[in-house]
């Protein structure tokens, strides 16, 4: 039988077989094995005990590898176990390990366990002085060489054993380990696959978004570009309109200078009558040496050409000469020049 590890509990020649089987515990679970040597053969018989019936029984020959099972085998074991001689173990078994003998060893196994009343051997009766006596000559040496094979084949098979459940241990932990490599490098090729993924939006964002910006800036330059031209043309039409306007202030200016000169003498009456009506505020006015803080906006141009003369006084306004001088060197009515430092003054020119 291929059978598990268990407890040995029992250990007696074969000659005391029948006291073996009066020592089993009450309920007795695991396997008597015994090994007898019969007409110069080594023997091996195993028997299954659970709870106090047999549940299977062989018997291996193990010079001529011949196996015999059941009613046959148990039938070989009680004829020939009083003409041998030999050793009976009995080992003890869990419940783990006669789970594995009977998972084992299901060939051997009876379809209906029988009692171990059924076992009937008495006690064996054998002269083993004699028989020592007799066979020590002849059969000592043969002996210890066949004890030394069983124990060699034991334990070949015992390593044998070994070396298949350590095999399949390492198989085991191969094909575990090489399961969890294949899960470890498909996670990482999901992983890489994500990242790789998230990169490629992230660069398709990042190039919408500068091409995007890009145009946004390209357009702020156009508009910037159109709105500057729109500007230098609206500027170049200013200036012109202005050099315009400047051609004729001189020109109103040169007539006015003439009809001034051609009344002056008439007006000069009146001059000296206006400046006995100036007030105190006026007089302050004509004392008073403005300088320009600023230069005159174009609107502002526009409305300084209804005083006589506006541009020849604010080019005389150095801040050393008073407003009177400056209206005496024009020869301008004081009335009127101090009308226009009020509009200068209103129109933040001066102080």
């Amino acid at each position: 039988m291929d059978l598990p590890r268990g407890k040995r509990i029992i250990s007696e020649k074969i000659a005391n077989l029948g006291a073996v089987y009066k020592k089993l515990p009450e309920n007795f679970r695991g396997v008597i094995r015994i090994f007898m040597k019969f007409e110069s053969r080594v023997h091996r018989g195993d028997i299954l005990i659970d709870d106090g019936n047999i549940l299977g029984v062989s018997l291996d020959d193990l010079d001529k590898s011949i196996s015999s099972y059941g009613e046959g085998a148990l039938k070989e074991i009680k004829n020939k176990a009083p003409q041998s001689m030999g050793d009976v173990d009995v080992y003890k078994f869990g419940e783990i390990e006669m789970s594995l003998a009977i998972d084992s060893n299901e060939r051997v196994l009876f379809r209906h366990a029988i009692p171990l009343d059924r076992l009937g051997v008495g006690e064996v009766v054998v002269e083993e002085e004699r028989k020592e006596k007799e066979e020590s000559k002849r059969k000592g040496e043969e002996e210890r060489k066949e004890e030394g094979e069983r124990k060699r084949k034991e334990e070949e098979e015992r390593k044998r054993k070994e070396e298949g459940e350590k095999k399949r241990k390492e198989e085991e932990e191969r094909k575990r380990k090489e399961e969890g490599e294949k899960k470890r490098k498909e996670e990482e090729e999901r992983k890489r696959k994500e990242e790789g993924e998230k990169k490629r939006k992230e660069e398709e964002e990042r190039r919408r978004r500068g091409e995007e910006e890009r145009k946004e800036e390209e357009e702020k330059k156009r508009k910037e570009k159109e709105s500057i031209e729109e500007w230098r043309k609206e500027l170049g039409k200013l200036d012109e309109e202005w050099a315009r306007l400047e051609d004729e202030w001189k020109k109103l200016e040169s007539i006015k200078d003439l009809s001034v000169e051609q009344e002056a003498e008439k007006k000069v009456p009146e001059a000296e009558k206006k400046v006995e009506e100036l007030t105190e505020e006026d007089l302050k006015v004509l004392k008073s040496k403005p300088k320009l803080l600023k230069s005159i906006g174009f609107t502002d141009k526009l409305r300084l050409l209804k005083f006589p003369r506006a541009s020849n006084v604010m080019e005389l306004m150095d801040g050393k000469k008073t407003v009177g001088e400056i209206s005496e060197e024009l020869d301008i009515d004081k009335g009127s020049i101090i009308d226009l430092m009020e509009e200068l003054k209103t129109r933040g020119y001066i102080q």
